[in-house]
Formats: C-alpha cells, sequence, structure tokens
C-alpha cells in the first residue's frame, strides 16, 4: 500500500484552507500529522476514483514522527511537492507576506539561515 506522509503547521494570519497533494497512488493513504488551523480540502471525485484512505493524528507520539521520518528517508514522501517555497532569513520579511498573497500559499517553506 502506498502512503503520502505529510506534516503541516499553522499560517500566520486567517488560514487559507490547504489542498491535499494529489500524486497519491490508487488505494494509497493520505497521513496527515500535526494541527493545521484551516480546512483540508481535497477532490471528492479523485478520493473515490483513487479509493484513497485518509488518517490523521493531533497527538502524534515518538513512534508516529519516526514512522514519518523513515518514510521521508526511504523517499515515500514526495518532498518536492512538500517544500513550496524557499528562501534566505534576509529575504524573509518581503517573500512571506508576498508567499502568503500569492495563489498558491506556502505548504512548507525552507529557510536557509
Amino acid at each position: 500500500m502506498a502512503t503520502s506522509t505529510t506534516s503541516s503547521s499553522t499560517r500566520p494570519g486567517s488560514p487559507a484552507p490547504w489542498k491535499a497533494p494529489s500524486p497519491l497512488p490508487r488505494g494509497g493513504t493520505l497521513v496527515l500529522v500535526g494541527v493545521l488551523k484551516a480546512d483540508i480540502t481535497f477532490s471528492d471525485s479523485e478520493f473515490h476514483r483513487r479509493e484513497m484512505t485518509v488518517k490523521a493524528t493531533r497527538n502524534a507520539t515518538r513512534q508516529d514522527f519516526e514512522t514519518v521520518m523513515a518514510a521521508m528517508e526511504r523517499g515515500d514522501v514526495p518532498m518536492d511537492a512538500l517544500n513550496t517555497h524557499a528562501g534566505t532569513l534576509d529575504e524573509l520579511p518581503e517573500a512571506m507576506p508576498a508567499w502568503l498573497r500569492s495563489k498558491t500559499p506556502p505548504l512548507k517553506a525552507i529557510v536557509t539561515v
């Protein structure tokens, strides 16, 4: 069974809906680890067509995080799809407001210090 594992965090300001990743294979499981103060959306027709399973945890245990990290290390997690924005710490004061206003706000942003 294929699994797509993702973590989420809150965004500053008024939270925008988070769109679930679409490259999940047929029969795959979308695992959400963490808390997002926004709606989570995905296509109902894609959900049923792909026969997806959705699992979520708010109070993840150490074992849960180790499972997620192992999946990431194996390459089971589409990191390119998760890491949506990148910049340096110096760029962040200008970049973050622009990212949040964009049609594709950050899912995860990588900030280089």
